[in-house]
């Protein structure tokens, strides 16, 4: 069996370095090695380290992982992702993380649900990155194609869906453990999921909202529920919420840019009914005074 394994890889390989259609021989090894290897095995980087480019190598990698994908759900690939690849022969974790999620965004084999949490997962692995130009690139290539591919009103619904509303409510102290990680323990593990989970979320809508998703001018209201969304009943993330609102606010006070009655009637009335803190609730409505008039 080994041998047959390293015999058609072998064979794949070299039509990957020397052939045209290298996506094509790419995504068959990735699908081979997937049902080679179908439980992670650090064997198949040994395998795809053979592939002369590393733009290739990340392109078997990801077909690789869009079938485990398919077979064992993405709790289990997103483990397996992060405990694999920082003892491949990559060498920066979280960028080849990133460019590997990237990879996967590309498949027309990957469900709407997985293609935003891929996405979602490569804007919050970006912000481990250090080079500011590597990071706004994947930032931005993440919010293209998630434009490209999805109406930014179903991202929105999306996202929210994959909160659980029940935790809204939780002890607001369990939201330290992002900046402090040992006092995990202390707190319910299905609350520190789901705090993770929530900062995750935030961090996809931040990644839109920097490059200006949905539209300022053409979808206003679109844009204030992205805002009202991020750190709805946390404190975790409410300077960056407050300098969207800024943002927001600052635009419309411009004459030309003044907003229609209707829409700041619904903003109003969305505001109201979002499911979020008070200390929210009121930050909000007196930053957008200025337009109330």
């Amino acid at each position: 069996m080994d041998y047959l394994i390293e015999s058609f890889s072998s064979y794949l390989i070299q039509r990957i370095n020397t052939k045209k259609d290298k996506a094509l021989y790419s995504e068959i090894l990735g699908v081979f090695l997937y049902a080679a290897y179908p439980k992670q095995n650090k064997e198949i980087f040994s395998i795809t380290s053979k592939i002369s480019n590393s733009d290739n190598q990340i392109r078997v990698v990801g077909h690789y992982f869009i079938d485990y994908l398919d077979n064992q759900g993405w709790e289990s690939t997103e483990k397996s992702i992060d405990n694999i690849l920082p003892q491949s022969h990559f060498d920066d974790a979280n960028m080849t993380i990133c460019y590997l999620y990237l990879e996967m965004s590309r498949s027309d084999r990957v469900s709407k649900n997985n293609f935003i949490l891929i996405l979602r997962n490569a804007a919050v692995k970006a912000m481990l990155i250090e080079n500011h130009k590597i990071r706004t690139n994947i930032v931005t290539r993440a919010a293209l194609r998630i434009k490209e591919v999805i109406g930014l009103n179903e991202v929105l619904k999306m996202v929210r869906s994959f909160e659980n509303f029940k935790y809204d409510n939780i002890d607001s102290n369990t939201y330290k453990i992002v900046d402090k990680p040992e006092m995990i323990d202390d707190f319910h593990p299905d609350h520190v999921k789901e705090v993770y989970n929530r900062l995750a979320n935030d961090w996809i809508l931040w990644c839109l909202l920097a490059q200006h998703m949905p539209n300022l001018k053409s979808d206003p209201v679109l844009h204030f529920r992205y805002i009202l969304h991020i750190s709805r009943f946390s404190e975790l993330n409410k300077d960056i919420k407050i300098d969207f609102l800024k943002d927001f606010v600052k635009y419309y006070e411009q004459t030309e840019n003044k907003l229609p009655k209707k829409s700041i009637d619904e903003i109003k009335l969305i505001n109201k009914k979002m499911e979020h803190s008070i200390f929210s609730e009121k930050t909000i409505k007196r930053l957008l005074k200025p337009l109330m008039v």
